[in-house]
């Protein structure tokens, strides 16, 4: 192999390397993958459940889930950052400490029947 393709040939490698890694969704390990992208932003986020299932706010800025818990359909989840609170149809089921400005997702997987 010519020195000019083994370069292209590294350079190659290197790129699809970057992109598989880059393309990965920032989720941590205990959201399983089927469950789905439903709000997210770093101020008030408000999801309302299609289905059962289960819900998962995720706080992006401190790699960790700061509340998991079920939702009937219908059921409404919200993150409030300002009052460092999540309330499910208005009842507090978290109140712990929240930054501020912090990136959250809510994620949402509908229950098998």
């Amino acid at each position: 192999m010519t020195k000019g393709r083994s370069r292209a040939v590294t350079v190659f490698w290197f790129v699809a390397v970057a992109v598989f890694w880059g393309c990965q969704e920032d989720r941590v390990n205990n959201i399983p993958a089927g469950a789905t992208l439903s709000a997210s932003g770093n101020s008030q986020l408000t999801y309302t459940a299609t289905a059962d299932g289960t819900a998962w706010v995720y706080d992006v800025n401190d790699d960790r889930v700061d509340y998991s818990g079920a939702l009937s359909a219908g059921q409404s989840l919200m993150v409030n950052p300002d009052t460092k609170q999540i309330l499910v149809d208005a009842r507090v089921v978290s109140d712990k400490t929240m930054n501020g400005g912090a990136q959250h997702r809510i994620y949402f997987l509908a229950a098998s029947h």
